[in-house]
């Protein structure tokens, strides 16, 4: 809870060395809480964990400001009060330039998320993951297809206003990325659960082997509500 996270015994030396911070689950944290983690914790913090945490709302954005210079995973998924707002709030602030994997799944986000964090902000995404968000849709694709071009693991599962078909200028970087595989010369990947029924092995790996991004027909994540 917040009041958890505002005990004695965070205030503690260490607690002001933390790198990752995983919250993950904690229904009952805030942001207020996590405002008072992360002034604690600030100085060192590059990755932050607030999946599920249903509490946690577009005010977290004037949280998360003073981290962000240095954050370089962030995750609120299945956060429900998330949405573009968050997004837009920051979009005065150039501190994205660290942030390498966004997850925003099951979130209140659409183009303008994607708009401000890769166009506007050029943050050099490698992870994204926007499965189950309805405002995920073939606009929001063709964003990521100008301006994602980092990438190499990309969830859009569940995005009920989008197709395979849609993906295919997405995929299409991917096949310049996947000339030398991701940042641990693994290959790109996809997950598009949902988005492909009907399609067999033959299909698939054509497309692996025309643009060198393998599709993912399971969950990446055990979260999946479908």
């Amino acid at each position: 809870t917040d009041a958890g996270l505002k005990c004695d015994a965070l205030r503690e030396p260490a607690f002001s060395n933390l790198v990752s911070v995983c919250l993950a689950g904690c229904v009952q944290i805030t942001n207020e809480g996590v405002r008072v983690l992360i002034q604690r914790a600030a100085k060192q913090l590059n990755s932050l964990d607030l999946a599920g945490c249903v509490e946690i709302s577009d005010d977290l954005a004037l949280v998360l400001a003073g981290v962000f210079k240095q954050l370089e995973t962030l995750s609120v998924a299945r956060c429900p009060r998330i949405t573009d707002k968050l997004f837009n709030t920051l979009s005065h602030v150039q501190i994205w330039v660290s942030l390498t994997s966004l997850d925003v799944s099951g979130c209140g986000v659409g183009v303008g998320a994607l708009e401000f964090v890769l166009r506007d902000q050029r943050a050099p995404l490698v992870e994204l993951y926007v499965s189950e968000c309805p405002g995920i849709d073939t606009q929001a694709v063709d964003v990521v297809a100008r301006y994602g071009h980092l990438l190499s693991r990309l969830d859009v599962s569940y995005c009920g206003g989008i197709t395979l078909a849609d993906l295919l200028p997405v995929l299409a970087n991917f096949s310049a990325a996947s000339e030398s595989g991701d940042e641990h010369g693994k290959p790109c990947r996809v997950w598009v659960l949902g988005l492909a029924e009907g399609m067999d092995g033959s299909e698939a790996e054509a497309v692996y082997r025309k643009y060198g991004a393998i599709l993912e027909f399971t969950s990446r994540c055990k979260y999946h509500h479908r």
